[in-house]
């Protein structure tokens, strides 16, 4: 009797321990497919910023600073006999432009004695390039290098100061140029990268998102320019002085926008750069060529 007493308490005992085993696998498993768990199993593939290894997009700076930066140029205007007399920065150079740095906002564009620099944009294989007027404005000659560091004398081709763009033209064929975006079609909070030359600093790459679109910040307007065009791109991409002409490019490496401006109580980078909307843009060259 009690031999099979025991081997009963036995049986009872094993079935349980399945039945418990059996049970806590089953939990496991729920606990598997819910909570955090599943959170960070799911949200694994957005680990990379850079790459999505499933789709091979994603915000890759890298591959937007390869298209971008041959496409960039460094523009260095020089200014002879004519040039208008202008307010000279501390007595090191000419800055005609001392008015709006008052006023917290200036185009960011180095300047030295006879000499600015800026940037530009090349936008055909052929050599066309777009800039800022104010890079280039009264020089009695342009010179423009290359990201490879081919220098060419470029000749201008025309301006619009409303808008505060220029067109000029280099004597090269099969350069790489930069493909036209849809600035309509930018979003706030979307990821950008800024090229040019700050501080004569050349082929320099910033990453910021865009901050705003559509501000006036009432500077080209200053110059006595009543039918000025402000519609400008806001970016904390970091803007420095020499970025003027150069392009802001989204993760695609579409050109979007001509940086062209810098608010600063300082005359450097803050946070806040404007660029203009590469459809104005395309508008303007068209009607310049």
């Amino acid at each position: 009797m009690k031999m099979k007493q025991f081997f009963g308490f036995l049986t009872i005992a094993i079935v349980g321990g399945l039945v418990a085993l059996g049970v806590n696998k089953m939990i496991s498993k729920s606990e598997e497919s819910s909570g955090f768990v599943a959170m960070q199993n799911n949200n694994a593939k957005f680990a990379s910023l850079l790459e999505n290894k499933e789709t091979g997009f994603g915000f890759d700076f890298v591959k937007v600073a390869e298209v971008s930066t041959p496409a960039v140029v460094h523009i260095k205007s020089y200014f002879g006999e004519g040039k208008k007399q202008t307010k000279p920065q501390n007595g090191q150079g000419i800055d005609p432009f001392d008015f709006f740095r008052d006023h917290g906002f200036d185009f960011e564009m180095p300047r030295g004695p006879g000499m600015a620099t800026g940037s530009g944009v090349i936008i055909a294989t052929d050599g066309y390039i777009v800039t800022n007027n104010h890079v280039i404005d009264g020089a009695t000659k342009i010179e423009v290098a290359l990201n490879d560091k081919h220098t060419y004398i470029a000749e201008l081709i025309g301006t619009d100061k409303t808008t505060d763009l220029a067109l000029l033209k280099i004597d090269a064929k099969n350069l790489q140029f930069m493909s036209f975006g849809n600035s309509d079609a930018t979003k706030v909070g979307q990821w950008v990268v800024a090229v040019g030359n700050p501080m004569n600093l050349t082929s320099t790459v910033t990453a910021g998102i865009i901050s705003a679109k559509g501000r006036s910040i009432d500077l080209l307007r200053r110059q006595d320019n009543q039918y000025a065009i402000e519609n400008f791109i806001q970016t904390d991409a970091a803007i420095n002085p020499g970025n003027s002409g150069g392009a802001l490019v989204n993760t695609e490496g579409q050109l979007i926008g001509i940086n062209t401006a810098i608010a600063s109580q300082t005359g450097s980078y803050s946070g806040y750069g404007f660029a203009i909307p590469v459809n104005l843009v395309k508008k303007v060259m068209d009607d310049l060529l």
